[in-house]
């Protein structure tokens, strides 16, 4: 038997059936295209993030590390329906932190505008969160 035959005999082992089985680095061709386009908008989403203030670039860090803490299986970021007063919660802590870490620097400023801000971007850093785990998880199912 030559090589040709083994080949053929292990693309269609059944010679009566017509379908073939793709070849195993087929199905990673449909990541590539995808890898490339995450790519493209964390390549995007930083560049929008350079355009931020210094006051919202740090509460940027301060929400990344927070829902870095907070992404594992099971966490309340990836409940069906995340528990408002939870999320009102970790945004009040990631204010105190601010606070700390700039030693009352920004006394001027309003509470409410700043947890009004943190609320902003602690939403959208789950949503996209939650929005990869389910690209993800849709692409191995």
């Amino acid at each position: 038997m030559n090589q040709n035959e083994v080949y053929k005999n292990r693309r269609n082992p059944n010679p009566g059936n017509k379908v073939e089985r793709p070849e195993p680095f087929a199905a990673w061709q449909l990541f590539r295209g995808q890898n490339t386009q995450e790519r493209q908008e964390t390549r995007e989403w930083q560049q929008m993030q350079s355009y931020y203030s210094k006051t919202a670039s740090k509460l940027q860090h301060l929400v990344e590390a927070e829902c870095d803490r907070m992404d594992y299986r099971g966490s309340m970021m990836y409940d069906e329906f995340p528990d408002r007063l939870m999320m009102e919660h970790t945004c009040r802590n990631i204010a105190r932190q601010y606070d700390l870490e700039n030693d009352g620097e920004d006394e001027k400023r309003a509470e409410d505008e700043l947890l009004d801000l943190i609320g902003v971007l602690f939403y959208h850093e789950m949503f996209r969160r939650r929005s990869r785990r389910t690209r993800y998880y849709n692409i191995l199912l």
